[in-house]
């Protein structure tokens, strides 16, 4: 049985692989390899976010972090003044996509948010990412287009809304 745990900092070098993989693995024909952030860049970076105020999940696999999903206080203005949380990383490492890894993740993060007295949340996602499929069929709306230059790795992402979190 596959089950979701509570992040650690400890997790966060586990992270940033995971991260940087699935990024150079779904996105290298957007994103050169080069240009994406490294792991140590990233460990740096979810050191940082666990120790504040980043709460989330991760999926071990023989004892192996398979995959995780970060979420917290909506970011942008708009999302942040309805109240609304936010799901601020979601990834899977390639070797384990396809066994429904992501969609427990996204199920744990939305329980956990709607837990903390959120009524909704949004999400951030590559525009040509294959993960928005998977935010459609729980229900996710894109509702806002294309932004040019977003994000970590400056490519077009749109952002999802789940209201009321189910």
């Amino acid at each position: 049985m596959t089950v979701a745990r509570p992040l650690t900092v400890a997790d966060a070098p586990h992270l940033a692989r995971i991260q940087v993989r699935a990024w150079h693995h779904a996105f290298g024909d957007v994103v050169l390899p080069e240009e994406t952030p490294t792991v140590a860049d990233q460990t740096e970076a979810w050191t940082v976010a666990l120790t504040a105020d980043v709460a989330g999940f991760a999926v071990d696999v023989a004892d192996v972090v398979r995959g995780f999903v970060a979420y917290g206080l909506a970011r942008d203005p708009d999302a942040r003044n309805d109240g609304l949380g936010e799901i601020y990383a979601l990834f899977v490492d390639p070797t384990a996509q396809g066994a429904g890894i992501g969609g427990l993740l996204l199920r744990e993060a939305v329980g956990a948010l709607r837990f903390r007295g959120f009524d909704g949340a949004v999400l951030w996602t590559l525009e040509a990412a294959l993960a928005r499929e998977m935010y459609e069929r729980h229900g996710w709306v894109q509702d806002i287009e294309a932004v040019p230059d977003h994000g970590v790795l400056g490519v077009p992402e749109v952002r999802y809304r789940l209201e009321p979190l189910a």
